[in-house]
Formats: C-alpha cells, sequence, structure tokens
C-alpha cells in the first residue's frame, strides 16, 4: 500500500521526506531500497527510521516497507515549520527562475503562509538579504530599467534551453528595434 508524502529539501539541499507530519531526511540508499531517519536525530536523540522500496516512489506516494523505533516525546508534528521549510523553497525557487523585484517575490510568498508562520518568519530585512544573496549567487545582470537601454545582456535573450527569447522590438518607432 502506498502512503501520501511530500518532498521537499533541507537547507543544505538534502532530500527531506514529509509523512504524517513528521520530517524525514535521507539517510542512504541501496539499489531496492532507501532509509530516512527522523529529522531530529541529533536534537532530541529520535531513532525513528523509514525504509522505502524505490521501485515505488513517485512524487506524492511511496510505498513503506519498514518502519522502525519511536518517536521521542519532545519530537511533535510541526506544520508550521513544514510550511517555512516551503516558504523558503518557493522564494529561492522564485528569486533563482524570475526577474522579479525582491518586494514582488517577498509578497508573492508570504502570501500564501498563514498568519501562524508569518509570526514565525524571521524579520523580513533579512529574508530579502536572503533574496539579494541567491540573485548575487545566480549571477543574473541587473534588469534594464531605463527605456533607452542600449543593449539587451545576451544572458536575458535565451531561455534555460537557449533558445532565444527576444528576437525583435516590433514598436512602432523604428530607432527602438533592438539588436
Amino acid at each position: 500500500m502506498c502512503t501520501p508524502v511530500e518532498f521537499t529539501n533541507t537547507k543544505r539541499g538534502r532530500p527531506l521526506m514529509i509523512i504524517d507530519g513528521y520530517s524525514y531526511v535521507h539517510d542512504s540508499r541501496t539499489n531496492d531500497k532507501t532509509y530516512w531517519r527522523c529529522e531530529n536525530h541529533k536534537t532530541f536523540n529520535c531513532h525513528y527510521r523509514i525504509h522505502t522500496c524505490n521501485s515505488t516512489i513517485t512524487t506524492t506516494h511511496v510505498k513503506i516497507l519498514k518502519q522502525n523505533g519511536n518517536h521521542t516525546t519532545s519530537c511533535n508534528r510541526d506544520q508550521i515549520k513544514i510550511s517555512l521549510r516551503k516558504f523558503r523553497e518557493n522564494f529561492v525557487d522564485r528569486t533563482h527562475n524570475t526577474q522579479e523585484s525582491t518586494d514582488t517575490v517577498l509578497s508573492q510568498c508570504i502570501s500564501q503562509l498563514s498568519d501562524v508562520a508569518r509570526i514565525r518568519l524571521p524579520p523580513l530585512d533579512h529574508v530579502k538579504r536572503t533574496i539579494h544573496k541567491q540573485r548575487k549567487k545566480n549571477d543574473l545582470p541587473q534588469v534594464p530599467n531605463d527605456v533607452n537601454f542600449p543593449n539587451i545582456p545576451a544572458v536575458l535573450q535565451t531561455t534555460k534551453r537557449n533558445d532565444i527569447f527576444l528576437r525583435i522590438d516590433t514598436g512602432p518607432d523604428k530607432n527602438t528595434h533592438f539588436h
């Protein structure tokens, strides 16, 4: 029987599986099985582990082969922590894949949070700083804000698959054509 799950990533990019409000970090993998351990393994000394079948893993369901151990009493289900993790993943994704302003990215991502989760957000200037750092890592040029800018950077002229995105400006004035 397949169990409904959600997959996301940790801050360091490791796979994270969420089942019934508990989070499990990818521990190891063989040809047949993937081993997951409770996210609070080190923090609360929780030794709960899950073994899943590799052939039945989809993005929404997994087949659990074995559940081992018990969650400690300190290891609670934290839906707010999960929603904050999804918030971070969402704004990092929007930061890398769109040219929206920092405030637009922030407002779009915050609008998806519940009021209780918004209270646990770090200060907004810290989140904005994280967005700026992510953009710096991505190494995209500044978005041209002037109508009379001389040329469009080559990075902004192509898609991720290197297809030409911007071919020509077909406006009414012939002097405003892009080359």
